[in-house]
């Protein structure tokens, strides 16, 4: 996932919907929640924003899932 300077977000080259005045970051994790759901298994994802790279992961549920070097992603709310 890459997050452009502008704000706006693309998961493989597709552009992120984001509802209303929702932060770039809310489109994301619902994404990645989508595509764990779809595959009922965990993902992760690298994200891309401007100065900085992370790696997050959800599980079907929206739990946080290990992502790497011991690092979590809090769960969905």
């Amino acid at each position: 996932m890459i997050i452009s300077g502008d704000g706006s977000a693309t998961a493989d080259g597709v552009p992120l919907p984001v509802v209303g005045e929702e932060p770039v970051d809310t489109a994301i994790l619902d994404t990645l929640h989508g595509y764990a759901r779809s595959r009922n298994a965990p993902v992760t994802a690298t994200i891309s924003d401007p100065g900085r790279i992370e790696r997050i992961g959800l599980d079907a549920g929206g739990a946080g899932v290990r992502a790497g070097r011991g690092e979590f992603v809090t769960s969905l709310p």
